[in-house]
C-alpha cells in the first residue's frame, strides 16, 4: 500500500482535504514510518524506509488540492516511480510525455474565462532533479485555446 502514496496521489488533484487525509491515513498501516503535519495550506506527509519520502498536498481557499510535490531521496528509483505513476491503468489522468521532463493530461479538466480569453486547464506533472533529490509536482496548467492546440499536436504517446 506504500507505493500508492506516489501512484495514486495524481488522483487527489483536485479532491477536498478530507478526501487526502483519509487517503494517508489508509496507507498509515505500511511498514513504513508516516509523519504528517496538517496546516491551513497543506498537508506534509513525511515517509522514512528504505527510501525517504515527502509528499505535499497543497489545498487553495476552498480546501481543494491544487497541487502536489513528491520529493524523493534515491535518484536511481526516480524513473520507477514515474513509470509507475504514467503507467497507472485505473488513475484518472491518462499522461502523454511532451518532454523528458514534463507530462500532461490527455485530456484538459477545466475551462475557464481568464483576461476575457477561454483557458484549458490540464493536468500537468514536471520532474525536477536537484541532487540529491527528485522532485515530481503535479498541478494545473492553463492554456488558450491556440496553446492548448499546439501542445496536443506535440505531445508523445507513452
Amino acid at each position: 500500500m506504500f507505493h500508492g502514496l506516489f501512484i495514486y496521489a495524481q488522483d487527489y488533484l483536485y479532491d477536498d482535504k478530507q478526501e487526502v487525509l483519509n487517503f494517508i491515513q489508509e496507507i498509515s498501516s505500511s511498514s513504513y514510518q508516516i509523519n504528517i503535519l496538517d496546516t491551513t495550506e497543506s498537508v506534509i506527509c513525511l515517509i522514512s524506509g528504505f527510501e525517504n519520502i515527502k509528499a505535499t498536498y497543497f489545498f487553495n481557499e476552498a480546501r481543494s488540492c491544487d497541487s502536489i510535490v513528491l520529493v524523493y531521496d534515491c535518484l536511481q528509483c526516480l524513473d520507477k516511480h514515474i513509470e509507475r505513476i504514467v503507467s497507472d491503468s485505473r488513475g484518472r489522468r491518462k499522461w502523454i510525455k511532451s518532454d523528458e521532463k514534463l507530462y500532461f493530461g490527455k485530456s484538459w479538466m477545466s475551462q475557464s474565462i481568464r483576461d476575457k480569453q477561454v483557458t484549458f486547464g490540464v493536468p500537468a506533472m514536471q520532474v525536477h532533479i536537484s541532487e540529491p533529490e527528485a522532485i515530481i509536482t503535479i498541478y494545473t496548467a492553463y492554456f488558450s485555446k491556440e496553446e492548448w492546440r499546439i501542445k496536443k499536436s506535440q505531445r508523445k504517446k507513452i
